[in-house]
C-alpha cells in the first residue's frame, strides 16, 4: 500500500471515528438530559424531542443530496490530480475525499448537537 494510499485511508477513518465518538457523547448527553427535562420543563423536552427527529430528516436530506453529487464529485478529484499521481493512487485519493464530504452534513449537525448539549 502506498503511503498516499495509507494517508487518506487515514483521514478518511479519523472522521469517521469523530462521527462515531461525537454521536455516542450526543446520544448519551440526551438520554442523561431528557429524563430531568421532562420533569423540570416539559416543553422544552418537547421541543428537544422535536429537533432530534426533525434533525435526522435535515441530515438525511443533506446526504443525499451528497450522494446524488457522489459521482461528479469523485471523477473531478481523480482527474484533478493532473497526472501526479497513479491511477490507483489518484481514485483512493478521490474516495476518501468522496468519504469525508458525505460525512460532513451529519459531522456538523453532530458537532453542533455536542456543543449545545454539554
Amino acid at each position: 500500500m502506498s503511503k498516499a494510499t495509507r494517508i487518506s485511508m487515514n483521514s478518511t477513518n479519523k472522521a469517521v471515528n469523530r462521527l462515531n465518538n461525537n454521536a455516542n457523547q450526543v446520544i448519551a448527553a440526551r438520554l442523561a438530559l431528557l429524563p430531568w427535562q421532562w420533569l423540570m420543563d416539559p416543553e422544552e423536552a418537547r421541543r428537544e424531542t422535536n429537533r432530534m427527529f426533525s434533525e435526522k430528516h435535515d441530515a438525511l436530506l443533506e446526504t443525499q443530496m451528497a450522494l446524488a453529487m457522489l459521482p461528479m464529485t469523485l471523477w473531478t478529484d481523480f482527474w484533478r490530480t493532473g497526472g501526479l499521481l497513479t491511477p490507483v493512487q489518484a481514485m483512493n485519493r478521490a474516495a476518501s475525499t468522496a468519504t469525508r464530504t458525505i460525512l460532513k452534513p451529519m459531522q456538523s449537525r453532530v458537532s453542533a448537537n455536542l456543543k449545545r448539549l454539554t
